[in-house]
């Protein structure tokens, strides 16, 4: 009897260290928290995401992220625009595909890719250059721009940067909203809708 109790409970302490492995290195459940990506997933729906053999993500690919550090909150969106790709601004709102008449144009910027920056494209990339990128800009009234506490008008991005929608576009908050999300934040891509 001690031994099977004894079996029991080294059994239930490996189960406890695979489970946590599995959900720390391999997929991870979690509920959505809201509508932004119905039809194709529902609100309050349970999901699996895929945290292996993953990368790299090319467009269309449903991802999981998050928002703004890794115990931030956890979104799932889908991948419109890769590094390399450019987001037009057609009306003040943004868009993929060129659209005429388009009032401005920025690259999505790919790892160790340099960027001139200027008043009319720094608003765009000053949030990722500070909140992921982690360095300080400032603009003087003189128009100078300062990036490090130096005077540039080029920025080297240290990652790739993604534009992310919702599937139910009228009712999604996103990349339109809150701009570009880095590579290192992107922790799977969805891989099956469970309950």
């Amino acid at each position: 009897m001690k031994q099977k109790n004894t079996s029991l409970f080294v059994f239930g302490i490996v189960a406890i260290v695979l489970g946590f492995a599995l959900k720390s290195y391999v997929v991870e459940p979690f509920t959505v928290p809201t509508g932004s990506m119905e039809p194709t997933i529902k609100t309050g729906k349970m999901v699996l995401v895929n945290k292996v053999f993953v990368r790299p993500f090319k467009n269309r690919d449903v991802v999981a992220f998050f928002f703004t550090d890794r115990k931030g909150e956890r979104y799932v969106k889908r991948i419109v625009g890769v590094p390399g790709d450019s987001v037009y601004i057609t009306d003040g709102f943004y868009a993929m595909e060129k659209k005429i008449p388009f009032t401005a144009v920025y690259p999505i910027p790919q790892k160790g890719e340099t960027i001139f920056l200027d008043a009319s494209n720094l608003p765009f990339y000053r949030r990722i250059i500070e909140n992921y990128e982690k360095i300080p800009v400032n603009v003087l009234t003189t128009g100078k721009m300062f990036v490090n506490y130096k005077e540039v008008n080029t920025y080297t991005f240290k990652q790739g940067y993604y534009f992310v929608q919702g599937d139910n576009t009228e009712n999604s908050t996103d990349s339109r909203n809150w701009g570009l999300i880095p590579d290192d934040l992107i922790f799977g891509k969805w891989l099956i809708t469970l309950f």
